[in-house]
């Protein structure tokens, strides 16, 4: 039986952003899942799991985090201070180019 950790909602999303590593140079990714606690992004740059991260969303201060995971061009990162409820809802509706409205249930399907 596979336990499923995730406590957030989450939301499928599609924002541009830059992710830069510590000591490096911004890398445009793609945000493609998003909630108060983390998000999933594409890049064709390799980041390494574990590395301290900023993601800079729009003109919003940059999210400070850390890599979780990577598989392939996916990388996971956990944000070190939760998402404001209203920045969420900012980049989900206002900054993707497909607004997401509907939360995504830990099981996969969409939540009522």
């Amino acid at each position: 039986m596979s336990i499923n950790r995730r406590r957030a909602d989450r939301y499928s999303v599609q924002v541009s952003a830059k992710l830069k590593e510590e000591l490096g140079k911004p890398h445009t990714v793609l945000v493609t899942n998003l909630s108060w606690s983390g998000c999933r992004l594409s890049s064709s740059h390799t980041f390494k799991v574990g590395s301290p991260v900023s993601l800079e969303v729009g003109r919003a201060e940059p999210l400070e985090g850390r890599v979780k995971w990577r598989v392939g061009a996916m990388h996971g990162v956990r944000f070190a201070k939760p998402l404001d409820p209203t920045l969420l809802d900012h980049i989900r509706l206002f900054l993707s180019a497909q607004p997401s409205t509907v939360a995504e249930r830990v099981d996969g399907s969409e939540a009522a």
